[in-house]
């Protein structure tokens, strides 16, 4: 049974490998991905400024063209950043339907230090994006995230790995639709 790992409720699970090196828990799978991704925006933001000096101040109309491809990788990254946001929101306060399930593996591994710094990255990258004019994203994310979870919650009787997906893709969709709206 190689890549499968035997859970205390009897369930299977994929578990990665580091080249023989033994499991790696979601917890630094998570962790590294939060790494990956920030240093993939602080490279986009170093590159963005040395080109234009307003490439990320909301008030320059150069800075907001969207024409503009740096303008465009960062509002992706945005997205997935703030969706990657909600997800942690719903992980955190909600609970499983199903225990033992490969979402409740990654809900236990998301504690308040990793919300805490996902709030913050969301934070940073909405007022890098679009200053001011994007706080309403920090209140729309929870919001949306909270109200869709609480359905699914009524309807399954918790959140599995689907409906941490689902949670995903309606944040994804809204930030896109709020930024176009921008």
């Amino acid at each position: 049974m190689n890549g499968l790992l035997r859970l205390p409720s009897g369930n299977l699970a994929v578990q990665a490998t580091t080249g023989g090196n033994g499991p790696v828990s979601a917890a630094r799978i998570v962790k590294t991905a939060v790494i990956v991704l920030t240093l993939v925006i602080l490279a986009l933001v170093v590159a963005g400024c040395s080109e234009s000096p307003n490439f990320f101040r909301p008030e320059s109309p150069e800075g907001r063209d969207i024409a503009n491809l740096g303008y465009q990788i960062f509002i992706i990254l945005s997205v997935v950043l703030l969706s990657v946001w909600g997800i942690l929101i719903a992980m955190r306060y909600f609970p499983s339907a199903r225990p033992g399930g490969m979402g409740d593996t990654f809900r236990k591994q998301c504690g308040k230090p990793q919300l805490i710094l996902g709030s913050l990255a969301a934070l940073w990258a909405v007022l890098l994006l679009s200053g001011l004019s994007g706080l309403p994203l920090l209140a729309i994310v929870p919001a949306l995230t909270f109200l869709f979870s609480l359905w699914l919650k009524r309807l399954l009787g918790g959140l599995t790995g689907d409906s941490y997906g689902a949670v995903c893709e309606i944040v994804e969709l809204t930030t896109l639709f709020f930024f176009a709206a921008l």
